[in-house]
């Protein structure tokens, strides 16, 4: 596709690695010194800010900058890219990170919408499968695979949790375990202790 994408236009990249959107519209500035104003003007930018400032503070500054831009360059259209997800954050907590990031891209969709100027990416999503279809892929693994699976399962909600909720979960990890290479009398026993009901009762109720 080159360059410019296939596209009936010419393209030109500008990028900086590792730029926060405080610098955007100095960058840009500099970027366009002795060019014409483009027809068109697509921001990527914002990922970086996630984990070093407030979202509350990043949105205040992507609003006043993209007016800014727009009185700046009447004739421009500008875009604005939605700030996509990452195989790997550089904060501490990625889960936390990654709700900051739905949180600011929904807050910015409302803010843009008033001038019906959004259009989501369709294509340009993560793929996940229901829960239907986890739980009969996991029906019909061997009990090794479904521990293997449970366990990576339960190494990635770790990464996520404090130091004292990660023994917790060790230990829920190990009941499991056990429950999965039991018996279905073995299961419906526990269970029956566990709840004071037996499944049979409960499925009748």
């Amino acid at each position: 596709m080159g360059t410019s994408l296939g596209l009936d236009a010419r393209v030109h990249w500008f990028g900086w690695g590792g730029l926060r959107w405080g610098r955007l519209r100095p960058f840009i500035h500099q970027s366009l010194r002795g060019r014409a104003a483009p027809d068109v003007l697509l921001i990527h930018c914002g990922g970086n800010d996630l984990g070093r400032t407030t979202s509350l503070d990043l949105i205040t500054g992507m609003k006043q900058d993209l007016q800014d831009l727009h009185r700046q360059f009447p004739g421009t259209k500008i875009i604005l890219s939605g700030i996509t997800q990452r195989r790997r954050w550089r904060a501490v907590n990625p889960g936390k990170i990654n709700k900051a990031r739905n949180w600011v891209g929904t807050n910015m969709v409302e803010h843009i919408q008033q001038a019906e100027r959004t259009r989501p990416y369709p294509n340009i999503k993560k793929k996940r499968d229901s829960m239907s279809n986890i739980k009969k892929k996991r029906d019909s693994m061997t009990p090794s695979q479904r521990n293997r699976m449970d366990t990576m399962s339960n190494i990635k909600k770790s990464d996520s949790m404090t130091p004292s909720q990660r023994p917790w979960m060790d230990t829920m990890s190990n009941i499991k375990k056990k429950r999965d290479s039991m018996t279905p009398s073995q299961r419906n026993r526990i269970d029956t202790m566990r709840t004071g009901v037996s499944p049979y009762t409960m499925e009748q109720l």
